[in-house]
């Protein structure tokens, strides 16, 4: 599990109450959150939130970024599954789950 502090977030300078409660524990002990579970156990809506309100700093090692291990495992079957299902020929919705990898790959990327 990629465990991380929860307090670390605080470190940042931000206001970050509005992001803890999407933070899921997952297999981490008490004060932590797992960022992949964080990511696929939450809803979409959720999840951008989470991409979008999370702190970033530099330099890129800083505990306020998001692990880009956690990012890369998140984004590339993310997007795998969002052109399989946008080519399925069944309604389904194409713009949040766009959105959602834009932010990962702006939380990768453009840091």
């Amino acid at each position: 599990a990629l465990c991380k502090e929860k307090k670390n977030i605080d470190k940042c300078g931000y206001d970050t109450s509005h992001v803890e409660k999407y933070m899921v524990q997952f297999y981490c002990p008490d004060g932590q959150y797992d960022e992949l579970a964080t990511l696929y156990l939450n809803s979409a809506e959720r999840a951008i939130k989470f991409l979008f309100h999370t702190p970033s700093t530099t330099p890129y090692s800083s505990p306020c970024n998001l692990n880009p291990s956690a990012l890369i495992l998140f984004l590339v079957p993310y997007i795998l599954l969002s052109c399989w299902t946008f080519s399925a020929y069944i309604p389904a919705g194409i713009f949040v789950p766009s959105i959602l990898a834009g932010a990962a790959t702006g939380r990768l990327y453009g840091h």
